[in-house]
């Protein structure tokens, strides 16, 4: 088993879907994104089915850290997909890219654009999930599945069809978790049950999918300005779901960190001056759910160093974003330094590794 030292929790596939679309079942292939020219020629972009167009642009850094005015360069179209285009090749070449910036794994999130926009049929969802997941660990991940984490899709059209894809991949090489995880109904715990059973993270880019509960309440006119990305964890918190399965974890990237100390500290008066404005019986304090029962990760957030014991230490986690253009490839580790300098060595290792390996069942080195 390979031990790991820097682990980013946070990196894309952002691969042109020509990668994985030939593991698609023949008969559902002609719903695979195509790569086409956009109309005025200026670059590339994914064809969806129904025809919406989604142009390569921010997805990628094209330009290195150190160049001089380099997010100018950065636009939201005009990218076209070519040899020299970064976190666009395949699992090998994509080895390389983390040796160039001293990562020794990925956990690979799919393309942010690959299901944007995209209302298929269930039974048509559930045959490019397969697809891609038939790649992702056939085929990508298999360059190294110790270094390259994949993450598999899994079918957004309902709880049966999402666990079964999940028991379907699940301890295959290269699988590390699940994204696109469906939403319950407060007290269905049919899926969250089985991700314990299998072992499997829930893993969710940025907002995540909360159970169907109405909060707040309908009728009441609130401002939850100040909840920022705390409202949809409160959806699970206030389900009970928590209470019933205490061993969940929900992992969220790039939410960024720093804002959590006010979130939890609003959340707590929220709950203990106005009920979170619900006839909630909480058996503990909003706070203490987030931080025993959430996982979140950012890129550069000087911030959430600073009060990462107020956050709590063993709850966030660093990723690179590579190869979008918030990254700081081939650059992480002076990126790491300038952010995490001065505090001290084994607490650095849990922020850009131990967590990481103890979400994901990873080897740690010594």
């Amino acid at each position: 088993m390979r031990p790991y030292d820097i682990v980013s929790t946070d990196s894309h596939l952002e691969v042109p879907p020509d990668q994985w679309g030939p593991y698609v079942d023949a008969e559902f292939r002609q719903f695979v994104p195509k790569v086409v020219r956009l109309p005025d020629g200026s670059g590339d972009a994914w064809e969806m089915p129904g025809g919406g167009l989604i142009p390569l642009g921010l997805q990628f850094a094209i330009t290195r850290p150190g160049v001089e005015n380099r997010y100018r360069y950065s636009r939201p179209t005009g990218i076209s997909y070519g040899p020299d285009l970064a976190g666009t090749g395949d699992g090998h070449r994509r080895l390389r890219e983390m040796d160039e910036d001293g990562v020794d794994a990925d956990v690979l999130f799919p393309a942010v654009f690959g299901t944007r926009g995209v209302n298929l049929p269930v039974e048509v969802d559930a045959a490019i999930c397969r697809g891609y997941n038939d790649w992702l660990s056939q085929e990508y991940t298999a360059a190294d599945p110790e270094r390259l984490l994949g993450l598999a899709l899994l079918p957004k059209g309902g709880i049966e069809e999402a666990i079964a894809e999940m028991r379907r991949v699940a301890g295959r090489p290269g699988i590390y978790g699940v994204v696109n995880f469906p939403e319950c109904e407060p007290g269905d715990d049919r899926f969250f049950e089985a991700a314990l059973e299998l072992g499997v993270p829930l893993c969710s880019h940025g907002f995540f999918p909360a159970p169907r509960l109405q909060w707040p309440p309908t009728g009441l006119d609130l401002d939850l300005s100040k909840a920022t990305n705390a409202a949809a964890a409160l959806k699970y918190i206030l389900s009970g779901v928590f209470d019933r399965l205490p061993d969940l974890k929900i992992f969220c990237a790039e939410t960024f960190c720093g804002w959590l100390p006010y979130a939890y500290e609003q959340m707590d008066s929220w709950y203990q001056t106005q009920g979170l404005w619900v006839n909630a019986d909480l058996q503990r304090l909003p706070s203490d759910y987030m931080k025993r029962h959430f996982r979140w990760s950012f890129i550069v957030d000087p911030m959430a160093v600073r009060l990462r014991h107020a956050i709590g230490i063993e709850t966030i986690m660093w990723s690179t974003d590579f190869p979008h253009m918030n990254t700081d490839w081939p650059q992480s580790l002076q990126s790491i330094d300038e952010q995490m300098g001065d505090i001290p060595a084994d607490e650095r290792r849990r922020i850009v590794r131990d967590n990481a390996v103890e979400l994901f069942g990873l080897p740690a080195a010594n």
